[in-house]
């Protein structure tokens, strides 16, 4: 280890031999030359502006101030082994990359506030008590967004209403019988726009991180400070990994905020573990394809996962896309129900798709949908 460390001392100031010398190993060699006697103690040295010698960077500071830094060579060049960025650093960048083109700010927040606070957006199973600071009424945080809410308070106050944050931080869940909590990567923003909208972002971030068909997005109740009815779980392969909706009145007054933000969380450890980075080229089809636009009434409750699913049972596999059109509500459509406009591509990879082959997949298409989720085509 002595070697080791006079290797650096040399290579950053030239002092002492280097480590093919015959005496390199020899602890302390070459430190004699400047004044500095080898002990074992050296962290424990008392002088005031150094607090600790037990850091190899430190002690080699120590070493060039006792031996002159009008001596150390200039011009010399330190190696410097260039690695490639690790897949979370790459995740990181291009999660920020995403989220700050759409116009998001990021946010630092602490991971303590208040006891209150501490315990919003905690999903509706968690029931054991938060985690207090000892001799305060500070709690380890359950959620980022108890500190990006407050973060948006602040920019409220300062004119700034039209503040949109993110951050990438750590959130702390107590464990009922344990004394730590369990600690989790998280991805979380809020925004003054509309649901669509930040749905929208999420997808973006998805889809550069080429995970937008392994996502769904499914209503949920689970979540006590998101109103009911504007708010969904997040699923990654069918497992739950994160939230999104519109904050209660309650939980925004709360924060002091006049207006319900929408807010998001999502576990972003699973997503750097999911991501899939590197890019694929898939070739251009050589042949057309036939586009059908549909019109189907269908309940209030149907939601457009539930129509995913259904269509997905008629096994077509010359479905190419499925995508959402519009939504109407008016007097061609009963009371209780909507109308949901559809766009289907289909396309065969091997020949050109007829019109009656078309109207076959099309038919397939609407039973399954009927016998899912009652939807009927639209007179």
């Amino acid at each position: 280890m002595a070697g080791d460390f006079l290797d650096e001392v040399h290579l950053a100031l030239q002092v002492g031999p280097p480590r093919g010398d015959a005496d390199a190993d020899a602890p302390g060699r070459g430190l004699e030359d400047v004044a500095l006697e080898p002990r074992e103690d050296v962290g424990r040295r008392d002088e005031p502006f150094v607090q600790d010698f037990r850091d190899d960077g430190r002690l080699i500071e120590e070493i060039a101030r006792h031996h002159g830094y009008e001596k150390i060579p200039e011009g010399r060049q330190t190696p410097i082994a260039i690695s490639a960025p690790s897949k979370a650093e790459r995740v990181r960048e291009t999660v920020a990359h995403v989220l700050t083109a759409a116009g998001y700010f990021e946010a630092v927040t602490f991971s303590f506030t208040g006891r209150d606070h501490a315990v919003r957006f905690r999903a509706g199973d968690v029931t054991a008590e938060p985690l207090l600071c000892r001799g305060t009424t500070l709690a380890l945080r359950e959620s980022l967004l108890a500190g990006v809410m407050e973060c948006l308070r602040v920019n409220r106050g300062a004119g700034e209403a039209g503040a949109k944050l993110f951050e990438i931080a750590k959130r702390f869940i107590p464990v009922a019988g344990h004394d730590l909590p369990r600690e989790e990567q998280m991805l979380a923003l809020a925004s003054p726009d509309d649901f669509a909208s930040v749905r929208g972002v999420l997808e973006a971030v998805f889809d550069a991180l080429r995970l937008g068909g392994r996502i769904a997005f499914a209503a949920t109740h689970g979540y006590p400070d998101l109103e009911p009815g504007a708010a969904a779980e997040i699923t990654l392969d069918s497992e739950p990994v994160g939230m999104i909706g519109r904050t209660t009145d309650e939980a925004a007054e709360a924060f002091d905020l006049d207006e319900p933000p929408i807010v998001a969380e999502i576990l972003y450890e699973r997503l750097v573990a999911a991501a899939d980075l590197e890019p694929t080229a898939e070739p251009l089809p050589h042949f057309p394809a036939i586009t059908r636009d549909l019109a189907l009434v269908v309940d209030e409750a149907v939601t457009w996962t539930h129509i995913q699913r259904a269509v997905a049972q008629a096994e077509v596999p010359e479905l190419e896309s499925l995508e959402p059109v519009d939504v109407y509500r008016g007097k061609q459509v009963p009371p209780g129900k909507k109308s949901v406009a559809v766009r289907l591509t289909l396309r065969r990879p091997d020949a050109t798709l007829t019109h009656e082959q078309a109207d076959e997949m099309q038919a397939r298409i609407l039973a399954a949908l009927a016998a899912a989720v009652g939807a009927v085509l639209r007179g």
